[in-house]
């Protein structure tokens, strides 16, 4: 699999059921992410229209805590996760975690951030950081 390196790249069918998000109902984070892609994308329809093909991505596993996707990337649980960035730096000194921006027009939010870890061998994934 190819680190995603933007927000399209997690509606790849190598994503399906590995990545984890909180649901936005639930945390202000995850809201915040919601907004962010759905205007990134074009706004009210464009946008939505993105948002259903992520979601269909998650293939009904969605987190209860925005505070538990950076745990259960960093676990092994998924290989993904939608966090904040200040909970990925938590993470910047562990080998097996890294983290990307993803790559978004015209407006993105640098708290929005992917967590990647290869979940299956737990071998460290060479991420990059995208500006």
């Amino acid at each position: 699999m190819t680190i995603p390196e933007s927000w399209e790249d997690l509606t790849k069918p190598e994503w399906k059921g590995k990545i984890a998000y909180c649901l936005p109902s639930k945390s202000g984070s995850a809201y915040t992410q919601l907004c962010t892609m759905i205007l990134g994308h074009g706004g009210k329809e464009a946008g939505w229209d993105f948002i259903k093909k992520l979601y269909d991505n998650l293939d009904g596993k969605i987190v209860d805590s925005s505070g538990k996707c950076h745990k259960m990337v960093a676990d092994g649980e998924f290989y993904v996760g939608l966090t904040l960035e200040k909970a990925a730096v938590k993470y910047k000194d562990d080998p097996s975690v890294g983290f990307v921006y993803p790559r978004m027009a015209p407006a993105q939010f640098r708290m929005v951030s992917h967590w990647l870890r290869d979940a299956r061998t737990k071998r460290t994934q060479n991420c990059s950081l995208i500006s």
